[in-house]
């Protein structure tokens, strides 16, 4: 097949993949005061761009500032995981109005329950 007989990109998806932060959110003061270990996962959804073609950072969804996005809004202490990734798809969005859709998971690692569960999550889809 002749590249010319290739049909085109109709769609682009930029993500991030269990981001470890350590961050202070939760309901009770000990969660607050002593902090765990978090991880953030998320999919970026926007047309296909220019980066494609021109392979040019300025035309794409920069991951590296995406994840300082996410560290930044990890950094102010929530009482709930899903106000966290709320204020994350904000500040993406803020950032770069291009995309259409996706989704962002925050996930609590060892959430202080009584059970040997390894993760609690919230999950926001646009």
């Amino acid at each position: 097949m002749d590249v010319v007989d290739l049909p085109p990109a109709k769609s682009l998806s930029i993500e991030i993949d269990r981001l470890r932060v350590y961050a202070f959110h939760g309901v009770t003061d000990e969660e607050k005061r002593l902090g765990t270990w978090f991880e953030v996962s998320c999919e970026l959804q926007c047309p296909v761009i220019d980066a494609v073609e021109n392979d040019r950072l300025d035309s794409t969804i920069d991951y590296a500032l995406v994840i300082s996005l996410i560290q930044q809004e990890m950094a102010q202490v929530s009482n709930l995981i899903e106000h966290a990734a709320e204020r994350i798809r904000r500040a993406i969005l803020l950032q770069y109005p291009i995309i259409t859709g996706g989704w962002i998971k925050v996930s609590k690692l060892n959430p202080p329950v009584p059970s040997s569960l390894s993760s609690a999550s919230a999950t926001l889809r646009w």
